[in-house]
């Protein structure tokens, strides 16, 4: 059940999103950097102080269990925003980290509750079509049909291989939330280059 509630939080992300996208670029990169830092200083003082108020509690409730550092997949989502919308023309950018917000959240929720078909390292089949499914018609608001197809696409193939990597656990620069925006958004600009 904590699953689908980080989950939940991991999709609403999407806010952030949709505000960078009616942005000029500059300020959506300075709004990503922005939320970088806070998640990294946050991250730093739930880890070493205690909040008032118990809101420790509610965040450590919020992570996985035994997890090193509070917030460090919300600080790697954003991140990976942050590379998206500095690398990528906007629309492209927003596309990109639509398909992780959606995408990433809807694979993770179905394939636990649904998944049967195992593909992959504990990927399912139902979760990989979740993933295609959320992050096509998310992405669509923001590219061409064409664009979101490719980005779709290429996020789930980047899901279900490049986030189960046995250097996971040590190397921090290769988690999914970084990978996803990143390889789909150069997918889609690259295709959107050519059409």
């Amino acid at each position: 059940m904590s699953e689908t509630k980080r989950q939940i939080v991991h999709a609403s992300g999407i806010l952030f999103i949709f505000l960078g996208f009616f942005m000029e670029k500059w300020l959506a990169v300075i709004l990503f950097a922005d939320v970088v830092a806070f998640f990294f200083l946050y991250g730093e003082l739930v880890k070493r102080y205690k909040p008032v108020m118990g809101f420790r509690k509610f965040v450590l409730f919020m992570e996985r269990k035994k997890v090193r550092r509070p917030f460090f997949g919300a600080l790697l989502f954003y991140l990976g925003c942050f590379i998206s919308f500095v690398l990528f023309p906007i629309p492209i950018a927003a596309a990109s980290c639509s398909i992780l917000a959606i995408g990433d959240s809807l694979s993770t929720i179905i394939g636990m509750k649904f998944g049967k078909i195992k593909i992959y390292n504990k990927r399912t089949l139902e979760g990989s079509l979740a993933f295609f499914a959320g992050a096509i018609l998310i992405s669509l608001l923001f590219v061409d049909y064409k664009i979101a197809l490719i980005g779709a696409v290429v996020g789930m193939v980047t899901e279900l291989f490049g986030g189960s990597t046995k250097l996971k656990n040590k190397a921090w620069f290769i988690d999914d939330n970084l990978l996803i925006p990143t390889i789909s958004g150069a997918a889609m600009f690259l295709v959107s280059l050519v059409l």
